[in-house]
């Protein structure tokens, strides 16, 4: 029964420390992008009488052009203005999709929605 109980712990150690190395690795996140402004748009419902925040919209600088991205609205709140690191991850509809490495080590996609001179 010893021999058990120390495979499960040898197991679950082993698929512990595996999940640590897939964590984020922020060389990864090689793009430079700076935040100018963050802004949430709101839908409302006029029979409901309600609004719910719908998406985050960022206005960034990448490369030195200037773009929209939007994503769906998080509960993590307005992103502090100020440079952030990414990686193009894939496109939506044509559209590239940035994974942006938040200060906490999580990540959040946005899509480029727009862009401006």
């Amino acid at each position: 029964m010893g021999g058990i109980v120390k495979a499960i712990a040898c197991v679950a150690l082993l698929l512990f420390s595996m999940s640590g190395s897939a964590a984020t690795n922020p060389a990864q996140y090689s793009v430079n992008v700076h935040v100018s402004s963050d802004r949430f748009s709101s839908a409302c419902s006029i029979d409901k009488m309600r609004c719910v925040f719908a998406l985050q919209i960022l206005n960034v600088t990448i490369g030195g052009k200037k773009y929209e991205l939007q994503a769906e609205a998080t509960k993590q709140g307005l992103l502090p203005l100020g440079d952030y690191q990414a990686t193009p991850t894939k496109q939506v509809h044509g559209m590239p999709v940035y994974e942006i490495l938040l200060p906490n080590g999580k990540t959040e996609q946005f899509t480029v929605v727009g862009q401006s001179e």
